[in-house]
């Protein structure tokens, strides 16, 4: 998996002095390694019994998107303990901690919105059709 890393610029083709050879430098995009060196913690720091009592009041059972997640997660470091579970659950914390985070998410727009304005700067979309009309107020 690879991420982007797009810069922007004030400068637009019809500006003069500018065109859009000069404006390519800025879409330069360069490749790192993706990695998910992210640590979750699945126990408090200091355990007590206040942490007993209120460690089940915050998690994303009242959310439909990730709630089904958390449970297969919370299942499979039951079944295997924290310690092992971290490394026998592996895809299903990483699974878990995209829906809660939405980084691919977020990289795949950043790289879709990079891609739209590359193609205005070169002349390949006009203004109108850079970005798509928003819906309506009540379509939701």
């Amino acid at each position: 998996m690879t991420t982007y890393t797009v810069m922007t610029t004030k400068f637009l083709p019809g500006n003069t002095g500018h065109n859009a050879a000069d404006c390519f430098d800025v879409f330069r995009t360069t490749k790192n390694k993706f990695t998910s060196s992210v640590v979750m913690s699945l126990g408090p720091f200091l355990r007590t019994p206040f942490t007993d009592l209120t460690g089940c009041l915050i998690n994303h059972q009242t959310y439909e998107k990730c709630g089904k997640m958390e449970m297969e997660m919370m299942d499979c470091l039951e079944a295997y303990g924290v310690e092992r579970g971290q490394k026998m659950c592996a895809d299903i914390i990483a699974d878990f901690s995209e829906c809660v985070g939405v980084r691919k998410q977020l990289l795949r727009f950043h790289a879709m919105r990079a891609e739209r304005l590359k193609q205005y700067y070169f002349g390949d979309r006009k203004k109108q059709e850079l970005f798509a009309d928003p819906p309506r107020v009540d379509a939701f």
